[in-house]
């Protein structure tokens, strides 16, 4: 956000110094907006006394001095300043006023011919920090100005320079400090020593900052490639932390690059993290001031982190006139949080979530036109202020198009740089490319207050003479007063067609029939299924969420009269807290559960314990949603968490009035309450969420989907009834930009097509091809500063005997580590390995007809490989820059998994001779078939080798926005089982099965690599994570993914497994043309229960069946699909 309240504050202190003079000098101080002065400052600063000494040398524009030769200015009050320019007289018109009280209001007297002021002036600057005015979620503490000990923040509501009005302003800024002590502020650096620092800025700025402190510095330079844009980042931290500082300066170049390419070049020669000494969030120009636990919140650096960079382009490089509503926070919103949600594939919920506050926040007395945004204070102005203004944005992207879009976007920034600009001038620049007046949408979205809300009122289906169907349906807006113009989207889905048909109706008007032609029989319409339009939300599209009972207006909490004592105080306490966050004019009620008889139908409601009487109502609310609780389970989807030490969260529908919610908090222990009354109000959007302990840590949260949906509309057939069918698919929408990553999509590629090339054969256990890939891949350790773990350079070397006609054969590892900096680790390590040989010509394991050809391996697994080798590039540069995880990491290429998971075996008995031990070896992640991700989740196997893993994932999955499954059952698998059998907690991450799979068919031109980049993340989040966890993970010694019974498989059936299944029986996935289960009839979707007479309960159960069989032998298959047994021969063939 944005640190001032620009516009808004004038005002107040316009009244305040001018009076009645105000008209004449609003229009004044207008006119002067694009006037500079320009300030060149040499400050003393006395943190201990809390005292600046400033003399500023002033040239002002000869058009800001009046008729009179004077010119007025405010400054903060007791600094007395006085002219140093011959000729040149300060006098003092008003002290500080109530409206007005930290500043006096001076005078300067101008001889003919003068133009300049050198002024002087000193004294004390101590505003210590005062709670926010309102009890508001985002809100901060704050202070207009404070020179301390703590820290140095100064800013235009400091007073701390003379301001003459609405002013542009460019400066010289240079600062003396005790030793030790550092000065920022924006533009460039030209000089730092010991105790002092000059900072300049030739870009027209609209205040000017100062911030000092005792900072560690940690600085890079940067510049992005085709953009002729350099520039260089800083971190200024309040104590030495040169990880966090890194992973800050990473960043940095990488959302610069990307705003660069969307937008223009960046504006400043600088940007710099701050590190404040207060909680804030505030963006400045050139640089952001983040409070000591934002700053290390994991999720700031891919949320609020690029919105504040972003604000270098909206805000501090194209300027906001107040006067016509603040533009740059809508913009700034939609090009950040919500472009980085789209880049997820979470645009459409985060669209949801904005519409649903503004559903939840805004009513008719509290709304306002975007016009009449300043800033955000409220629930009710950030609805509005930022998203109905991102709405307005995306609507106008939807109306042109993204191409289109983006040439205004840079159109509008070219012409508006480091000027004062207003919502009407980004509207010219976006009509200007596309060619279209879109003044309809500026006056009814920008000067209008209110938001659409619509229903369908009918739609029926007709067949045609000429073959195809005809839908004709009716939308009706049903907001009071004027109906809106809009373009609606709509997707229709029809029997057979995999895909919806889509496509935007024009609605105006109280109600809007429209009529289309479609190509098959359609039986379900949905009206604005991707949230595209503001509008206000019907009930039923918003999941029940904490908000709504937070944003209530009559509210009820009933706490359990069962509960123990020092329960009952707490949840006592907790809703205290609460009641004294209700707006003004709402109620907030607390009785005891026993003095109702049954929940009301006309409020929110809080139900407060495990043993409240009306605990049985939530868990009837919870039928319609994948969370279930047991006497001694919480389980989420197929997560399960204990009831003991933990606590459950849920909102779920009033059961009399859908339109109100009910929120159930049950704590466990009662020692989380305290925490859990604190940190609720933070997690509003939410609908469940499960916490541990009693800090206590979030360890699962989510939204539930929207169910009974009125804008979900069964289709009336000609007949008079309606169909059930499944949805089709709607069209993949691509992100404004492209995110540039961590990781290189372009490498891992390139690293694929080099170790599944014909040159290496297939990589073939005992070849010369094997042999040189060993060879290449300890040369790229070698090249990223990784340290050398095996025996002899990277190199971990044995003898097996394997079948023939191999026989007595050297195998090789290739092992690298990082060094662990962390003494209480001494010895421990995490292992991160993948297998890089493969079948060649087929051994040990060929399908029939195969043997000879080359196995490519391109997914299993040179995938699993470059990853690998992304990774250790990625740890081995920061290696390099000082910066060493807390637990060291090892590195392995394993050999010899095609043949029994003889390479991972080997290590796992033997670790690093001599340095890091079987027995010391913390956690294991294996990177095994992770090319052919696409829109699917990321698979991790073994889940069941450690209690934690489900927890951790999800926190990992949060914060990369990468979709992840768990798998807790025991399955046939990879390297990782080599350590999960002797009790290391080993999970696989696994991108899924496919057709391809042990075929000369898996080639590099199916990868999917920018799938594989996000492997890439995951693992890296994870492996941090593990590095630094202090606590052991509770093995679970075989948990890891259980054996693959003796022997092989030595037929095929052609299923492909549901690995993220965790019923009874096996699901399939998909079903491989022409194979054994296409022509017994098999399905995907199908769960097999029994085979001849062997009940399958499971994957590995099923695999062991397999395991039993012959080419040509006849199997009876026992399937249930969509509720029904059914019963199927297969006939098996020869692998």
């Amino acid at each position: 956000m944005l640190v001032l309240e620009r516009y808004r504050k004038l005002m107040k202190r316009l009244l305040a110094l001018f009076g009645c003079t105000v008209p004449v000098l609003l229009s004044f101080s207008f006119a002067l907006a694009g006037s500079t002065v320009h300030h060149q400052i040499h400050i003393n600063l006395d943190p201990q006394t809390h005292r600046l000494q400033v003399e500023d040398i002033l040239s002002i524009p000869r058009e800001m001095i009046g008729r009179e030769n004077t010119v007025r200015f405010r400054l903060h009050d007791g600094l007395n300043p006085t002219s140093r320019t011959p000729g040149v007289e300060v006098r003092q018109l008003s002290s500080p006023t109530q409206e007005e009280p930290l500043a006096s209001v001076y005078e300067l007297f101008f001889p003919e011919g003068v133009e300049g002021a050198a002024l002087s002036y000193e004294g004390q600057i101590f505003h210590p920090l005062k709670p926010p005015g309102e009890e508001y979620e985002r809100a901060f503490s704050d202070t207009p100005g404070i020179i301390s000990e703590e820290g140095i923040y100064l800013a235009n509501a400091s007073a701390w320079y003379p301001r003459f009005g609405d002013e542009l302003l460019t400066f010289s800024l240079d600062v003396q400090l005790p030793a030790g002590w550092k000065a920022v502020s924006q533009g460039t650096r030209t000089m730092q020593d010991q105790s002092r620092s000059i900072w300049i800025s030739h870009e027209p700025q609209d205040e000017m900052y100062l911030i000092g402190a005792k900072f560690t510095e940690y600085h890079r330079k940067g510049a992005v490639a085709g953009s002729g844009s350099s520039f260089e980042t800083y971190a200024f931290l309040r104590t030495p932390d040169p990880e966090l500082a890194n992973q800050y300066l990473d960043v940095t170049g990488r959302y610069i690059e990307m705003y660069n390419s969307l937008i223009g070049k960046y504006p400043y020669s600088k940007f710099a993290l701050i590190e404040n000494f207060w909680e804030t969030g505030y963006g400045m120009p050139s640089f952001t001031l983040l409070g000591p636990q934002v700053i290390r919140f994991p999720f700031i650096i891919n949320s609020s982190y690029p919105h504040e960079i972003l604000h270098n382009w909206w805000g501090n490089g194209v300027y906001v006139d107040y006067s016509a509503g603040n533009w740059c926070e809508g913009i700034t919103a939609y090009l950040a949080d919500h472009l980085i949600k789209e880049q997820e594939g979470g645009g459409a919920e985060y669209r949801r979530v904005t519409l649903q506050k503004y559903t939840d926040y805004v009513n008719e007395g509290n709304d306002f036109p975007l016009s009449q945004f300043l800033d955000r204070h409220s629930a009710a102005t950030e609805a509005i202020g930022y998203g109905k203004s991102l709405m307005y944005y995306h609507m106008l992207r939807t109306q042109i198009g993204d191409e289109l879009f983006r040439q205004g976007i840079r159109k509008f920034y070219a012409e508006s740089q480091f000027r004062k600009v207003r919502f009407a001038d980004f509207n010219a620049a976006l009509s200007s490319v596309s060619n279209k007046n879109l003044s309809r949408e500026h006056h009814q979205w920008v000067e209008k207050k209110g938001a659409p809300e619509l229903r369908i009122t009918a739609a029926q289906s007709s067949e045609k003479l000429l073959g195809g169907f005809e839908l004709r349906a009716t939308i009706e807006q049903l907001q009071p007063g004027d109906g809106f113009d809009l373009q609606v989207p709509v997707a229709i889905h029809m029997v057979g067609k995999p895909e919806a048909f889509q496509t935007r109706v024009a609605v105006s008007g109280r109600q809007t029939e429209f009529i289309l032609d479609l190509p098959a029989r359609p039986f379900l319409l949905d009206v604005d299924p991707e949230f595209d339009l503001f509008r206000k939300l019907n009930r039923f599209e918003i999941p029940p969420s904490l908000s709504q009972s937070f944003g209530a207006k009559k509210a009820l909490v009933l706490i359990p009269a069962a509960a123990s004592t020092e329960e009952r105080a707490s949840f006592e306490a907790l809703a205290k807290s609460w009641a004294g966050a209700v707006e003004e004019g709402g109620t907030f009620e607390i009785l005891l559960d026993s003095e109702i008889s049954e929940l009301p139908s006309d409020r929110g409601i809080w139900v407060l314990g495990w043993n409240n009487r009306f605990a049985g109502a939530m868990l009837k609310g919870l039928e319609d949603y994948d969370l279930s609780v047991s006497a001694e389970q919480i389980r989420v989807g197929t997560t399960e968490y204990p009831k003991k030490d933990h606590s459950l969260v849920v909102s779920v529908r009033n059961p009399k009035n859908a339109s109100l919610t009910v929120s159930w908090v049950a704590a466990n222990p009662v020692a989380a309450i305290p925490g859990l009354d604190r940190k609720l109000p933070h997690y509003g959007k939410y609908s469940f969420l499960v916490f541990e302990g009693s800090e206590p840590k979030n360890v699962a949260k989510g939204v539930w989907p929207a169910v009974h949906s009125p804008l979900s509309f069964a289709i009336t057939q000609p007949d008079g009834t309606t169909m059930v069918g499944s949805k089709g698919r709607l069209a993949s929408r691509k992100a404004l930009v492209e995110p540039i990553g961590i990781f290189s999509a372009s490498r891992m590629q390139e690293r694929v097509q080099i170790l599944a090339s014909e040159q290496f054969k297939g990589r073939e256990l005992g070849t010369p091809e094997l042999d040189q890939v060993a060879g290449w891949i300890a040369e790229q350790f070698r090249r990223f500063g990784l340290q050398a773990g095996g025996d002899s350079d990277f190199f971990q070397k044995w003898n097996e005997r394997l079948s023939a006609p191999k026989g007595d054969t050297l195998l090789r590892n290739i092992v690298g580590f990082i060094p662990g900096k962390n003494p209480e680790f001494a010895g421990q390590s995490v292992i991160l390995g993948a297998h890089y040989d493969h079948l060649g010509l087929g051994w040990p394991d060929a399908h029939s007809g195969n043997g000879g050809k080359i196995h490519y391996g391109a997914d299993d697994n040179a995938s699993g490989v470059a990853v690998l080798l992304e990774l250790a590039r990625y740890y081995g540069d920061k290696f390099q820059d000082g910066v060493r995880p807390e637990r060291s990491i090892i590195f392995v290429a394993f050999t010899g998994e095609e043949a029994g998971l003889l390479g991972s075996r080997y290590f796992a008995a033997n670790g690093i001779s001599g340095r890091y031990l079987p027995s010391k070896m913390f956690a294991m992640l294996n990177l095994d078939t992770v090319g052919r991700l696409g829109t699917n989740k990321l698979l991790i196997l073994g889940g069941g080798s450690a209690r934690e893993w489900s927890q951790i994932m999800t926190g990992v999955g949060h914060v990369t926005g990468v979709p992840l499954q768990v798998v807790t059952t025991q399955i046939a698998s990879s390297d990782q089982k080599s350590f999960s059998d002797i009790g290391i907690p080993a999970i696989q991450l696994f991108s899924g099965a496919n057709g391809d799979y042990h075929r000369p068919s898996d080639m590099p031109d199916k990868i999917d690599s920018e799938g594989m980049a996000k492997v890439a993340r995951v693992t890296q989040e994870t492996l941090d994570y593990l590095t630094s966890r202090k606590e052991a993970l509770t093995s679970g010694a075989g948990g890891g993914g259980g054996g693959g019974g003796s022997g092989e498989r030595k037929v095929y059936l052609g299923t492909v497994p549901d690995f993220a299944f965790s019923g009874e029986g096996m699901r399939v996935d998909s079903v491989a043309p022409g194979s054994p289960a296409e022509k017994a009839g098999l399905q995907a979707g199908d769960v097999i229960v029994q085979m001849n007479t062997q009940v399958i309960r499971s994957l590995k159960e099923y695999s062991d069946f397999l395991k039993t069989l012959h080419g040509g032998d006849t199997v009876t298959i026992k399937i249930q699909r969509n509720g029904i047994f059914l019963q199927l021969l297969a006939t098996v063939i020869e692998r």
